[in-house]
């Protein structure tokens, strides 16, 4: 009997040795699994962060794309503008030109008909004094 309970005692205490190497590796494996959860949360928040980042890079993006596409249509716009601009300025400047003619056969028509004027007083002056 005696030695029954020397084997059963020798048993429990083999059983007691590697339920304490399991407990230490269960300890292990838990140390393990805690700062892997840690290192995951921290990388989940780094993903969370440059989500965050793109979302607005993003955001910016669209909003330069928009102010870019609005810049073209005005541009765009401005171009037509500027081409009737232009159009009318040389139609403003063709007719500037075309009065410019008339007041320079004006002027001379006036100088002429003043010279008219001019020799025939100085040609009753002439027979006057002769």
């Amino acid at each position: 009997f005696k030695s029954c309970l020397e084997s059963t005692k020798e048993g429990l205490l083999k059983d007691i040795a590697l339920f304490e190497r399991d407990k230490e590796a269960a300890k292990f494996e838990l140390d393990l699994a805690e700062k892997t959860r840690s290192e995951l949360k921290k990388e989940k928040a780094q993903l969370g962060s440059i989500k965050s980042e793109l979302s607005e890079i993003m955001s910016n993006i669209n909003a330069r794309y928009n102010a870019a596409d609005k810049n073209l249509a005005e541009a765009k716009t401005y171009q037509e503008s500027g081409s009737k601009a232009r159009e009318i300025v040389k139609e403003s400047m063709e007719k500037i030109e075309l009065e410019k003619k008339r007041v320079i056969d004006q002027m001379k028509r006036f100088r002429s008909d003043r010279m008219d004027i001019a020799r025939q007083r100085l040609s009753l002056l002439q027979q006057k004094v002769n």
